[in-house]
């Protein structure tokens, strides 16, 4: 009967954990990635993301491009900054973005991240 209670409990606490969102959205991505926003040339464009609000939590929860195609993209580490945009950067993540993410591509050995958010 004891057993025949836990489990009642636990499959109950599992429900309820798995209703919960993860977020606000609840779509958490993982922490270090975020996303961008990439015109057919492989240009940024704009993109709005819903964040935490804490200063210290750089967790992005979602995020929706108006036009473009959304990759998945590094948040770059820190003291570490993008690669400057410059046409053949461009072009190298336009082609590197074909997979749907830069996570693991590199620009002239430099990683393809986004800056951190509210980083200058």
């Amino acid at each position: 009967m004891k057993r025949l209670i836990t489990a009642a409990l636990f499959f109950a606490l599992a429900g309820v954990a798995a209703a919960s969102p993860s977020g606000p959205t609840g779509n958490l991505l993982r922490p270090g990635v975020t996303q961008m926003c990439l015109d057919v040339d492989g240009g940024t464009l704009p993109v709005t993301c819903t964040a935490s609000g804490a200063a210290t939590d750089r967790t992005e929860f979602i995020c929706s491009c108006a036009a473009g195609q959304k990759v998945d993209a590094p948040v770059c580490a820190d003291g570490t900054r993008p690669p400057s945009e410059n046409l053949s950067y461009i072009h190298a993540r336009r082609d590197a973005a074909q997979d749907g993410s830069l996570i693991g591509d590199t620009y002239e050995g430099a990683p393809m991240c986004a800056p951190a958010r509210g980083a200058p």
